[in-house]
């Protein structure tokens, strides 16, 4: 026979140690990486907004433009290119397209092509801030009119469609960008205030959460100085150093701060007040089990609407509060003695509740119709299941039995 093996004393909590080192290791170097990509990034940034700001002294003349390729076939095609196809697979083929074309009489059709581009599905912004840096460095005449173009359709969408609001995220995260990266002046920043202002007046319900979400986390560092509870947390952990460069004047980031900081408490509310609500119907639903043994399909599809509201509301709220480090709000839960409260006592139901006669018996029209319209199952089933018998039998049977104790009193005579 085998003899089993026993372990040492301490053997396995040395190997839970193990394991626990090499997790944390393993979180150390995908933060590590995580940092040296943020900050390669960040230099690319820094690199080519000193290149943008720079462009107005160092612009070619003509003399350059006539050696390049002016030919309409050329030229359209990059026009159309820039319509559809500007995506990171493509950036350096539409960088030397750009740079071998002379674009001279195309500005305006430049424009347009790149101020429709947020309607299309697939866009890299990156790609798109590149292509610009190039032209502006070029060209006096692209920025302000790019702008012009932009603000366009930086109004707040006056519908809730999918792709309507994904246009308005997209074209908001690139007029935001084009500021970082010093395309248009710094002074442009009061049209991104204006539309965040916007943005947090009017959506009450937050159907533009998800433009907000993805302002904060492309754009928050530089124009907002945010970092991520999740960057800053990693940071402390690991003595890593994360010092977003910031681009826009003080009072223009403590003005978006404020504002995103707006936002992320009527969200806040948003989601309480969903919460209560969502909380409210499964205590109705529960009652209505009791009382009926189910729920109307109706009733049913309206607390899974609301349940998977609640959800995503709550996702979202998530990820927006790590992006702005803000504590999420506490949903209040209800106590096991207030949920048995709601039970019903089958033999009395309104027991130790006190008479309103300006309140209805029942909860609802559906509770009132179950036990008032009473079905008479006799004008539903045949009738000889039950002993009834016609008017005619019945007036017989009566007589008869009246002649029979009329007949017993004489014979007692």
């Amino acid at each position: 026979f085998k003899m089993a093996a026993v372990a040492e004393p301490g053997a396995e909590a040395t190997t839970a140690e193990e394991e626990d080192d090499a997790a944390v290791q393993e979180q150390k170097r995908v933060a590590q990486e995580l940092y040296t990509e943020a900050l390669a990034r960040a230099e690319r940034k820094r690199a080519i907004r000193k290149e943008n700001l720079e462009a107005e002294g160092n612009r070619p003349d003509e003399a350059f433009f006539r050696k390049l390729d002016s030919s309409v076939k050329k030229n359209t095609a990059l026009v159309k290119k820039l319509r559809v196809n500007v995506v990171e697979a493509q950036q350096k083929t539409l960088l030397a397209d750009v740079a071998k074309c002379n674009l001279t009489k195309y500005i305006p059709e430049v424009i347009a092509s790149i101020a429709v581009l947020p309607k299309t599905k697939k866009v890299d912004i990156p790609t798109v801030i590149a292509v610009c840096s190039l032209l502006h460095q070029r060209y006096a005449n692209f920025a302000q009119p790019l702008s012009e173009a932009l603000c366009a359709g930086l109004e707040l969408p006056t519908d809730e469609e999918k792709e309507t609001i994904q246009a308005f995220r997209t074209t908001l995260r690139l007029y935001t960008e084009l500021i970082i990266a010093g395309v248009f002046p710094v002074e442009n920043v009061v049209n991104l205030v204006r539309v965040l202002a916007n943005i947090v007046e009017k959506d009450t319900k937050h159907a533009l959460l998800s433009v907000i979400t993805s302002f904060c986390k492309h754009c928050g560092p530089e124009t907002a100085g945010i970092l991520s509870r999740k960057q800053t947390l990693q940071a402390e952990r690991f003595g890593l150093s994360i010092a977003p460069e910031q681009v826009l004047p003080k009072e223009a980031r403590a003005k978006i701060v404020s504002l995103l900081e707006k936002y992320f408490e009527g969200l806040s509310q948003h989601l309480l007040k969903s919460h209560k609500a969502l909380q409210k119907q499964q205590r109705n639903d529960e009652v209505t089990i009791q009382l009926k043994g189910e729920l109307t399909t109706q009733r049913q599809e309206n607390s899974d609407q609301l349940q998977k509201t609640t959800e995503k509301l709550l996702t979202s709220t998530t990820v927006l509060a790590d992006l702005l480090g803000k504590d999420m709000p506490e949903l209040p839960e209800e106590r096991q003695d207030e949920l048995s409260k709601m039970s019903i006592d089958i033999s009395n139901p309104f027991k130790d509740a006190e008479y309103d006669a300006s309140k209805e018996l029942w909860e609802d029209g559906e509770t009132r119709i179950f036990y008032e319209s009473i079905t008479d199952l006799r004008s539903r089933l045949p009738q000889v299941l039950f002993d009834v018998k016609d008017d005619k039998t019945q007036k017989a049977a009566t007589s008869a039995d009246a002649d029979a104790a009329e007949g017993g009193a004489a014979s007692a005579d």
